[in-house]
């Protein structure tokens, strides 16, 4: 019985001192892009406005605009790498329109694109 009781009583310490970890969550994970999250992406020229933009845990991203002179949205896919370096292809009615690049720090970031709607810079800031 008193076997059981000290088996018990150190189950018990165990699971208290577990209840008292806390689960840091606020950033990437191991192994995650160091640039995941969201970011308020600014564009000019051809394309304007602003979006929030998430890049996944793995690097990569993708959203949809409208250009001036289009009927439909532009879709850019992308990534980011482990330095910042922003790269993302543009479709269009399933055809290849154009492409984007530029960099990330911490932060922030900038860069230019380049489609059949027209060229133009984009800015980007860490939420």
């Amino acid at each position: 019985m008193r076997k059981i009781m000290l088996g018990a009583l150190a189950l018990c310490l165990v699971v208290a001192m577990c209840a008292g970890c806390k689960d840091d969550t606020s950033g990437p994970g191991p192994g995650a892009n160091p640039y995941a999250g969201n970011w308020t992406v600014s564009f000019s020229g051809a394309f304007s406005g602003s979006r929030t933009i998430t890049i996944g845990s793995d690097g990569t991203f993708s959203f949809s605009a409208t250009a001036s002179g289009l009927s439909g949205p532009v879709t850019w896919t992308g990534t980011v790498s482990a330095t910042g370096a922003v790269s993302a292809d543009a479709t269009y009615q399933g055809q290849s329109v154009g492409y984007l690049s530029g960099n990330l720090s911490a932060s922030s970031g900038n860069g230019t694109y380049s489609s059949a709607g027209g060229n133009g810079t984009w800015s980007a800031t860490k939420l």
